[in-house]
């Protein structure tokens, strides 16, 4: 009994220590017809404790799902097809684990435009 209060402790702890999501993700700038930076704001709970952010993104209609880690508030996306659609996530992590992701940010190359949406987090 006492090992399994450990374990509940332990878990609650680094529960605890953990960032929130990033927060304002958006398109800062479109760099050329295949090249996006975007960026976020330090989340509110725990900013002081975020080590990395991790970027998700696809295609939308997708399945194929790309990933990177940055330790700035920023990231540049190269390589694109600029006749298609992203969505892109962020996660905070530390050694503790990860965020929930932020909603997602929709981004048209085509058309240099950006609008976030709240998909209930169902990109992943």
């Amino acid at each position: 009994m006492s090992s399994s209060r450990e374990i509940i402790s332990c878990f609650q702890e680094g529960r605890a220590l953990l960032p929130g999501p990033p927060i304002n993700v958006r398109v800062e700038q479109f760099i050329d017809d295949n090249t996006v930076r975007i960026g976020w704001t330090a989340p509110e709970k725990n900013s002081e404790l975020v080590q990395w952010y991790r970027v998700f993104w696809r295609p939308i209609g997708s399945r194929d799902l790309m990933r990177n880690q940055t330790e700035n508030p920023w990231f540049e996306l190269q390589n694109l097809e600029s006749d298609k659609m992203y969505e892109f996530v962020v996660k905070s992590g530390n050694h503790y684990g990860l965020s929930v992701f932020t909603d997602p940010l929709v981004v048209s190359l085509r058309g240099s435009s950006a609008h976030s949406t709240s998909l209930g987090n169902k990109l992943l």
